[in-house]
């Protein structure tokens, strides 16, 4: 726990028969053999993301981020090429740029690089970003929404809000009827291939 005259952080952790990994702020999953974890959480780091061309889509990440849902997440998907992985890259700089906590999840096993304080401060809200969302299976995306880093905010006000990348809906339908428990605010948002061809070359999913 940190110095009770600076924000204060507990972590609980619970192991039965392996090893335990710990984070700052955040649930960390692991199983019982000491097999590392399903998926990382690590804080974004902003490289400079290239201009997207995308101002629309731009704007309804923007709309959709900035609504009065508590808990929103939404499906974000094309096919190849479209630039789906540069517009959330965009989205993740203006909004870390706002105050809003940005995160990045990566499926597992592996272990996120030290120092990895993902508690949320005085950030305006929290937003997840999972690339390449329809590898994952439903199950795990599901158990990763159970995270405290998600769930327990010291402030009611803290929006919460996922942004889970694929190319194609296919997958979002499971997902879909496994989140309607929680009573999230659902939506997905399509990009087409932009007239004139593809963006210009870069990392692209």
């Amino acid at each position: 726990m940190t110095d009770p005259a600076h924000n204060s952080h507990e972590q609980g952790i619970h192991v039965e028969n392996g090893i335990a990994y710990g984070v700052v702020g955040a649930d960390l999953h692991v199983w019982g053999d000491g097999t590392p974890p399903l998926f990382v959480l690590e804080n974004w780091r902003d490289q400079g993301a290239a201009p997207t061309g995308r101002t629309a889509d731009l704007d309804k990440l923007h709309r959709w981020r900035d609504n009065d849902a508590s808990f929103a997440v939404r499906w974000l998907y094309g096919p190849q090429g479209t630039g789906k992985t540069r517009l959330a890259a965009t989205f993740a700089s203006e909004s870390s740029a706002s105050n809003w906590k940005v995160i990045v999840a990566a499926a597992g096993p592996g272990m996120a690089p030290e120092g990895q304080d993902l508690s949320l401060g005085k950030a305006d809200g929290v937003l997840l970003i999972v690339d390449r969302a329809d590898s994952w299976p439903a199950s795990s995306l599901a158990l990763l929404l159970t995270n405290a880093l998600f769930r327990r905010r010291p402030d009611r006000r803290t929006r919460t809000r996922v942004l889970l990348i694929g190319t194609t809906a296919d997958d979002w339908p499971a997902l879909r009827y496994k989140l309607s428990a929680d009573q999230p605010a659902l939506s997905s948002q399509r990009l087409d291939t932009q007239r004139g061809g593809r963006l210009p070359q870069g990392r692209q999913c």
